[in-house]
């Protein structure tokens, strides 16, 4: 039996980029992006209907920045198991 994916979300501000890492990943084995989204808020505010298990975040977003989302209590405790 395969293993599940590795659910991913991606935040990158820079559509292109966002668009170019989301392509690659979804042609990668093991890789499911479960979301893509152009800035922090957003993806917080989505996080817990996405769960994802990995999400490779820009440092430098405008508005709430990778860094300080990396410390908001929804994005540094685990999410409710669904």
């Amino acid at each position: 039996m395969p293993a599940s994916p590795i659910r991913v979300a991606i935040v990158e501000d820079d559509r292109e980029i966002r668009q170019l890492l989301r392509s690659m990943m979804e042609r990668a084995d093991g890789l499911q992006v479960v979301g893509a989204f152009p800035d922090a808020d957003l993806f917080l505010a989505d996080r817990e209907r996405i769960t994802p298990a990995v999400v490779l975040m820009d440092i430098g977003l405008p508005g709430t920045n990778g860094i300080e989302s990396c410390g908001t209590p929804s994005l540094s405790s685990p999410p409710p198991n669904t």
